[in-house]
């Protein structure tokens, strides 16, 4: 749609209006690798509501918040949804 009027001056809104919607759409993990690959200290949560911070990066581990519950990657239940990362690249 953005491609469809960029001659036209509404063309650089939408195209920014665009680049916020990405910004604040959450990012959703479907694989283990893709929760493997999130940084140390990243945040996730599962449909259920329940809220994982990864622990050890490059082994899998998760820790459930605020607890001494921990999980390997391939535990969790997927998709989950990205909360949070130190690097701040939670929609990526």
């Amino acid at each position: 749609f953005v491609n469809a009027v960029a001659d036209r001056p509404e063309a650089d809104v939408l195209r920014r209006l665009a680049d916020a919607l990405e910004r604040v759409t959450p990012r959703v993990v479907t694989e283990v690798a893709e929760l493997d690959a999130l940084p140390l200290e990243s945040v996730i949560r599962w449909d259920n509501g329940v809220e994982y911070v990864s622990a050890e990066r490059g082994y899998g581990v998760w820790m459930v918040a605020g607890s001494d519950n921990n999980l390997d990657s391939n535990e969790v239940t997927l998709p989950a949804t990205v909360l949070f990362t130190p690097t701040g690249k939670e929609t990526e």
